[in-house]
């Protein structure tokens, strides 16, 4: 019904909404298509609560970001968002525990922290690349057509999350 998905997409773009609220609304509306920019625009946005702005970001890295698709691309989704800090941007050189990418001596892993603060869940965002990069050039890919080039050549092989947030949905999304 589509009046049913426009009230949800109305839901998650309420400020008011509570956690429930959002997450409920979120799962309506199922894998139907969104813009990055509907889920960027709500996770720059201060006026909603550190969750909602999660739960967005959440959103926008498991509805537009796919293994295989080129690495240029994919930095799209969040390089020059507000919501976005390069201090929050990392590339594990050394494993210290489990991660939800698969770690392999091929590739290099990275991790984005979501909006990071001291009283509220954790929430990160890992992604893996074929071969070895550095941080300096995922960073610098929309400014030097040098590492565009390379880097747009270079595919994302994995993408994995490590959030409490992700507790609140039943099933997977």
């Amino acid at each position: 019904m589509e009046n049913e998905k426009d009230t949800f997409w109305d839901v998650i773009s309420n400020t008011e909404v509570s956690n429930t609220e959002l997450v409920e609304a979120i799962k309506g509306i199922g894998k139907l298509s969104s813009q990055i920019k509907f889920w960027n625009e709500i996770a720059n946005n201060t006026r909603y609560t550190l969750a909602h702005r999660k739960h967005c970001v959440l959103q926008l890295f498991k509805r537009h970001g796919n293994s295989g698709m080129p690495l240029a691309e994919f930095v799209l989704l969040f390089l020059n968002e507000k919501w976005f800090k390069e201090s929050q941007f990392a590339k594990i050189d050394v494993i210290r525990g489990k991660l939800p990418v698969e770690v392999a001596i091929d590739r290099s892993i990275f991790q984005i922290s979501v909006l990071p603060d001291h009283d509220s869940n954790d929430c990160f965002i890992y992604f893996s690349v074929e071969g070895k990069i550095s941080k300096a050039e995922v960073i610098n890919i929309q400014h030097n057509d040098q590492y565009f080039s390379a880097l747009n050549q270079r595919k994302v092989l994995e993408i994995g999350y490590a959030s409490d947030l992700l507790q609140d949905y039943n099933k997977p999304y």
